[in-house]
């Protein structure tokens, strides 16, 4: 029997939840709870397996309140719902110990899925928020596979130098999504060509290598 412990700040999503769930054999729900609060509360009391929890809690941020369960609590499987499809929010999830992210809209054959997966250990990404994280995984498996593992190519990025200006700060932050210089443009209203003239200008002020280095200080220092 997989025990659930479901927290959601509106009541109708709430109930939905429980229609669903209660309709398969081995799910039990032991908690039910409306915001980060009840959350820690009804974790550190029940102990379930899963814990389903929605991204928009009122009273706390929810990414930080699974970092605090997954303290508290290491063998339990979180599983966020959220409409944002934002790959820093993503990554911010998965960091901080979700399981799994999923929509609100998610088909209940998928949820059932899901549940079960994570008991087992596993993760999901629901597949409408695939194509948006794409690229930022790919950024990081970069630096993974190549600054983490060679130490002569890393070099420290902890400080913006002062004359950054604020449209390069915009195109840092589109670099660290994964733009090209043509989407760049695009995005800022610029030239393709000033766009290659900023990144060119921003490797010479911040002393990163290339595209990529730039694209890792931007996910690092959250642009």
């Amino acid at each position: 029997m997989i025990r659930i412990v479901i927290v959601d700040s509106q009541e109708e999503h709430r109930q939905k939840l429980c229609s669903i769930l209660n309709c398969q054999d081995d799910f039990e729900i032991i908690g039910i709870g409306k915001d980060g609060y009840d959350a820690v509360r009804l974790v550190d009391r029940n102990r379930p397996d899963v814990i389903l929890l929605d991204i928009d809690l009122s009273y706390a941020d929810s990414i930080k309140t699974a970092a605090l369960i997954k303290s508290r609590s290491p063998s339990a499987a979180i599983i966020v719902f959220s409409d944002v499809d934002d790959y820093r929010h993503i990554l911010r999830a998965f960091y901080s110990g979700v399981s799994c992210y999923l929509s609100r809209k998610t088909a209940p054959d998928f949820l059932f899925q899901s549940i079960r997966t994570v008991c087992r250990g596993g993760n999901l990404l629901a597949p409408e928020f695939a194509a948006g994280t794409t690229r930022a995984f790919s950024v990081l498996a970069d630096y993974v596979l190549t600054y983490k593992s060679d130490p002569s190519q890393r070099r420290e990025t902890s400080c913006l130098p002062q004359n950054v200006s604020h449209t390069e700060l915009r195109v840092i932050g589109c670099v660290g999504k994964g733009l090209t210089n043509r989407e760049i443009a695009e995005q800022l209203k610029l030239r393709e060509g000033t766009v290659r003239n900023y990144i060119s200008s921003l490797l010479q002020k911040t002393g990163l290598r290339d595209r990529t280095q730039l694209a890792i200080f931007s996910i690092e220092h959250g642009f």
